[in-house]
């Protein structure tokens, strides 16, 4: 069975724009091997616009098969394709409301043996 890492709260809404808070707590997450990744933001993603990004620590590209976003749009779903050895990993992400804003930023996670 695969498991599913969470990882919340990226955008905040400030004055009406999603906007990055100054400290991501999300930092040193750890997951499990088999993890996919759920990305939740604060507000609907475009995500044919959008683009999401896993990298190991040698700067290798982990393959997902392609995003799942929920019917709300908050939710952004990368399954990954591959069982993670552990490690560390980066995630990248460049996403685009519907309304046309755009956020971007990264946060590193750990996979555990």
């Amino acid at each position: 069975m695969i498991g599913t890492a969470v990882v919340l709260g990226l955008c905040l809404p400030i004055s009406a724009r999603a906007s990055l808070p100054p400290a991501i707590p999300y930092e040193r997450l750890a997951i499990a091997p088999a993890a996919d990744l759920t990305l939740t933001f604060s507000f609907q993603v475009d995500v044919a616009r959008s683009r999401f990004e896993v990298f190991d620590d040698n700067r290798r590209r982990v393959p997902f098969s392609g995003m799942e976003v929920t019917d709300d749009g908050l939710n952004v779903l990368l399954p990954i394709t591959t069982r993670l050895p552990p490690g560390n990993y980066t995630m990248k992400w460049h996403a685009f409301s519907r309304d046309g804003q755009f956020e971007r930023g990264s946060y590193t996670f750990t996979v555990n043996p």
